[in-house]
């Protein structure tokens, strides 16, 4: 999906309409030179991005992590410090936290 800052679109129509304000120009035409400015914009190549939580999960009676997301395990450090921002196994965000 290619996506274009949308602070700029506003910027765009204003100038557009002041350009054709005093002009008989048809609205399609001025449609038209608007799709193409935009067209023009620079793009950004993004991604959805996937959201997961921990959950605690015992693994012959060792501390694991499981992913929401992929479901797949990661051991739990032994401090309580326990913090991955993201799943190391599907790259989920997991900064929504933990579900205990």
């Amino acid at each position: 999906m290619n996506c274009v800052d949308k602070d700029k679109l506003p910027l765009i129509f204003a100038k557009a309409i002041n350009e054709f304000e005093d002009t008989h120009v048809p609205i399609s035409e001025v449609a038209i030179k608007i799709g193409q400015t935009i067209q023009k914009l620079p793009t950004a190549d993004v991604a959805e991005v996937k959201h997961g939580k921990w959950i605690n999960a015992y693994i012959s009676g060792v501390h694991h992590y499981r992913c929401t997301n992929c479901g797949e395990y990661i051991e739990a450090t032994w401090t309580s410090n326990f913090d991955y921002n993201y799943c190391p196994n599907c790259g989920a965000d997991m900064r929504g936290g933990r579900t205990e």
